[in-house]
């Protein structure tokens, strides 16, 4: 295959992967859920939009045929940026449940302000060379696309610099919450969410530290969406029997707390949260407090040991009524030859 054809294909397929993300995600919307789950579907879906406009933006800027065009592209592929990896980061805070955190929200803001400025100063035409000290386009014949030759300024490495930082970060807490997450199908989730974590944050690396001729966070933006939205088609991230189950509890008047099989804090009602304000601050699976599950009777309780007193000459234990005493495999026949045998053995120490 001649190379002008693998980078169309390839940037076709960066444009496909978040138009189908999109659209799953748009038949999920349909369902009525929880707020929070409902803010959860947003954040993903605002994010599926964000790669999509990254990706047809980048397409339109290969085959820009005057440096006009090439420059409309860009700016378009900015937004695109700032949409992706905000509503990214805003939707693993809310997968996690720490969107409530005030460091949580202290980097989104700082993060939300470095990238308005971004934009801002890249539509104005980057008069103080704060994105990009140099820019040109350039027709290459054997790519047959348009190569975009920058030097980045200041403003562009500090941007990529802190998101690369903040996704690091979210690697290894969301890795932290996998080892400690005893729930399997929900342990798949959060593998899943570092695999995307992980492809965003080596094409920021790779963008940073070598001088490629095409850019690659658009088709690795893609890459990391369709790790989620697998997820969404399996079922696994949103399921609709759950989502709708979760809208009444949303809007019952009872106290609705969810937990794992563990006792961690998984959700809660406002209800739930009117009553125990420090569910608020929890972490997901995080174990509920001693006087929540005490007055939730979730404590517990030891089974009294009765004392059936000891084997004698007409008392014998079994353990079990299928199976022999020298497997665990079910042989009824066997041992219940093996019971009429102790039944017979009575009978005789009696003189029966």
């Amino acid at each position: 295959m001649r190379l002008t054809m693998i980078v169309p294909i390839v940037q076709l397929m960066g444009v496909l992967i978040p138009l189908i993300g999109c659209i799953v995600m748009f038949r999920r919307e349909q369902i009525k859920a929880s707020m929070s789950r409902v803010f959860t579907n947003m954040s993903l879906m605002i994010t599926n939009i964000g790669c999509l406009i990254m990706n047809a933006s980048y397409w339109l800027l290969l085959w820009s045929e005057t440096e006009e065009g090439a420059w409309i592209a860009l700016k378009m592929q900015s937004i695109g940026s700032v949409l992706f990896y905000i509503y990214f980061l805003v939707f693993i805070a809310t997968y996690l449940k720490i969107q409530g955190r005030a460091w949580t929200k202290v980097i989104l803001l700082c993060w939300g302000f470095v990238d308005v400025l971004m934009v801002c100063n890249l539509w104005i035409g980057d008069p103080l060379h704060w994105v990009y000290k140099m820019v040109e386009f350039e027709k290459l014949g054997r790519w047959g696309v348009t190569y975009m030759m920058t030097i980045p300024g200041p403003l562009y490495l500090i941007r990529h610099a802190m998101l690369a930082i903040i996704l690091f970060w979210m690697i290894i807490y969301t890795l932290l919450q996998m080892f400690r997450m005893k729930i399997e199908s929900e342990r798949n989730n959060l593998a899943k969410l570092v695999g995307a974590e992980m492809i965003i944050c080596l094409s920021l690396c790779l963008t940073i530290l070598l001088k490629l001729p095409i850019d690659i966070r658009p088709i690795f933006a893609s890459g990391s969406i369709l790790f989620i939205i697998l997820g969404v088609l399996k079922g696994e991230f949103y399921n609709v029997t759950d989502q709708g189950r979760e809208w009444v509890i949303e809007h019952s008047d009872s106290i609705f707390i969810i937990a794992d099989s563990l006792y961690g804090y998984l959700d809660a009602n406002p209800c739930a949260k009117q009553a125990f304000p420090e569910l608020d601050l929890l972490l997901k699976n995080q174990p509920l407090p001693e006087h929540i599950k005490e007055l939730l009777k979730l404590q517990k309780k030891e089974n009294p040991k009765k004392d059936y007193g000891q084997e004698t000459f007409t008392k014998e234990f079994k353990t079990s009524i299928v199976c022999p005493p020298d497997s665990m495999q079910p042989d009824l026949p066997r041992q219940t030859h093996k019971i009429m045998e102790e039944i017979c053995a009575f009978l005789n120490a009696e003189g029966g």
